[in-house]
Parts: C-alpha cells; sequence; structure tokens
C-alpha cells in the first residue's frame, strides 16, 4: 500500500513492504519516483538513482492500463523493474520497488 501527500510542491511518500519485511517507510522529494528514492536511501544507506524512465498507457480510455519501465541504480549496479497498473502512481511506485528488489537478492 502507498500514501502520497504534496506540501509546499514536495511529495511525502509513505509505502509498506510486505514481501521484503513488514515495515513502512517515509521519503519526501520534487516527484513520486525521488520521494521513493529518498525513503529506500534512508532505510537502506545506499545512494538510490533511476537512469531510465518510460512510461506508456496499453488500452484506451477510463480504465486504461499504464505501463511503467525503470532502470535503477542501486550502489553499482543497475536493475530493471515493470509495473501495470490502472493507477499511474501504483505503476510507478511498483516498477522503482521491483527493481530495487531485484538488487536486494
Amino acid at each position: 500500500s502507498y500514501d502520497l501527500h504534496t506540501e509546499d510542491e514536495i511529495i511525502q511518500a509513505g509505502f509498506t513492504l510486505q514481501a521484503v519485511e513488514q515495515s513502512t517507510f517515509k521519503g519526501q522529494g520534487p516527484g513520486i519516483l525521488m520521494a521513493v528514492c529518498d525513503a529506500l536511501q534512508q532505510r537502506y544507506g545506499i545512494k538510490v538513482r533511476i537512469t531510465q524512465f518510460d512510461e506508456s498507457a496499453l488500452s484506451t480510455g477510463s480504465s486504461a492500463l499504464a505501463q511503467t519501465c525503470i532502470e535503477l541504480e542501486v550502489g553499482d549496479a543497475v536493475y530493471a523493474g515493470v509495473g501495470v497498473s490502472q493507477d499511474v502512481s501504483r505503476s510507478v511506485i511498483q516498477a522503482l520497488l521491483t527493481a530495487f528488489s531485484r538488487s536486494r537478492s
């Protein structure tokens, strides 16, 4: 699950990872991606940087699916993740966390 709030043009992101560990992460930044990266950096003390980002619609209409593809640099290695959801924010967070989880295995 996730929670996003905007205050003074800064996004505050909170999310829970159940697959990795049952705990809540919190970070902030100028956008969703930077807020989630900030949360991961705070928790794990490792540099997390987005090196590639692509987003597209897989269908049309109000129930269209969004697909997000991300390449994420974690430490000195690069990992990829894909997210798909009707909720664009969920798709973005899913892709980023998928890439990050690959760095932890």
